[in-house]
């Protein structure tokens, strides 16, 4: 993929599930500069050194085994991804028929988890509208009209409504689309160029086997635990994937900046799946969030600086920088309650990975959280 693509219709689904290796960038390998700041910090970095200066020492191997099969387990099969593509002609035709009279003809876009390989059984697909003609909100209602006189068909060829529920007052206003005959799920935005996002992300999984299954494991322990919504002042899973690439890029696993240019010879970093995501939750539990944010797009960690981003005061609790939209915080809704229950489930985690507790007791579902979260 190039730096700007985006995935288009037509065999995206299989595309983005197949395996690959780029080559590999030794220089930010070899080269994480530690910016010391705080004893809290300085225990962190501490941990990471070990695990970087480790030798190929097999701790978590049982958990290894267990991460890589839950990553096979979730992976979309045949026939979903062929669902979900007919939801995606269907959401193409409506969109074009909507416009069927304007000069451009709109174009649909995928992105997001099923763009970058990120997208597990029974997940949602985000899609753009490439259109400009319009504002936002506009453009969607004409879609909604649209989708309202429409019927889907199943592969028997019998027509069925989708459910469409329309949310306009946010940041970025999307059609929620619901195709119960499947349980397929869609969000309909305009795009905005978030197919650079889904790129980036694709190029770092294709480095290493290991960081795909380590971002699908992130991903659904966080949603198990009830701490992946922006809407309830936790993360989203983009923040997620921020931190879990960031972990990486400090073990040397992946660069700063993946690259496309001649392979250049590779420092392998004999580290486990298991010892990596044990680290992880160790790492994160004691991060000084307070006084230090985190970056993909630099080494090492730096000083928290409220000023690079476009953000209020209540808005700079915990800061992960959005490594295209830069002055993007992706963690602006965090606030103090919510920071504090997501480091606890970090240590919860962690103490369960690494005494008696496992997979299973480390990703037991919360059903509900407790209404007292902001402060």
């Amino acid at each position: 993929m190039t730096a700007n693509a985006c995935v288009p219709l037509g065999n995206q689904f299989a595309d983005v599930h197949q395996d690959g290796l780029l080559p590999y960038d030794a220089s930010s390998a070899d080269m994480v500069t530690f910016r010391h700041g705080s004893p809290a910090l300085s225990r962190v970095l501490q941990l990471v050194e070990k695990l970087r200066n480790a030798e190929a020492q097999i701790k978590y191997e049982n958990l290894t085994r267990t991460i890589r099969e839950h990553f096979i387990n979730t992976r979309p099969g045949a026939v979903e991804l062929r669902l979900k593509d007919y939801l995606l002609r269907h959401i193409e035709r409506v969109v074009q028929d909507a416009f069927c009279n304007a000069e451009v003809t709109p174009q649909i876009r995928l992105f997001g988890s099923s763009a970058c390989g990120l997208d597990s059984k029974g997940g949602d697909i985000d899609v753009g509208i490439l259109y400009t003609r319009e504002n936002n909100v506009k453009t969607l209602r004409k879609v909604l009209m649209e989708l309202h006189k429409h019927r889907a068909q199943n592969l028997n060829g019998e027509a069925y409504k989708l459910k469409i529920q329309p949310i306009f007052h946010c940041k970025v206003p999307i059609l929620k689309i619901k195709d119960n005959s499947y349980d397929l799920q869609a969000d309909l935005s305009i795009w905005r160029g978030q197919g650079v996002v889904s790129d980036l992300i694709m190029q770092f999984i294709q480095y290493d086997k290991r960081v795909q299954p380590f971002l699908i494991a992130i991903k659904y322990w966080s949603k198990r635990r009830r701490i992946n919504d922006a809407s309830q002042n936790m993360i989203n899973s983009f923040g997620y994937v921020i931190l879990a690439l960031k972990f990486l890029q400090m073990l040397g696993i992946i660069p700063i900046r993946p690259t496309t240019d001649e392979p250049i010879a590779r420092k392998e970093i004999p580290v486990n799946l298991g010892d990596i995501l044990v680290g992880f939750f160790d790492f994160y539990a004691n991060f000084p969030f307070d006084s230090h944010q985190i970056s993909i797009l630099k080494e090492g960690i730096q000083l928290k600086n409220p000023s690079e981003f476009d953000v209020r005061e209540i808005q700079t609790v915990m800061i992960l920088q959005d490594p295209i939209e830069i002055s993007n915080n992706v963690a602006r809704n965090v606030r103090e309650g919510t920071l504090r229950q997501i480091q606890s489930e970090f240590k919860r985690s962690y103490q369960c990975l690494s005494g008696d507790g496992g997979w299973i007791k480390a990703t037991e579902k919360i059903e509900k959280r407790s209404k007292k979260r902001k402060r």
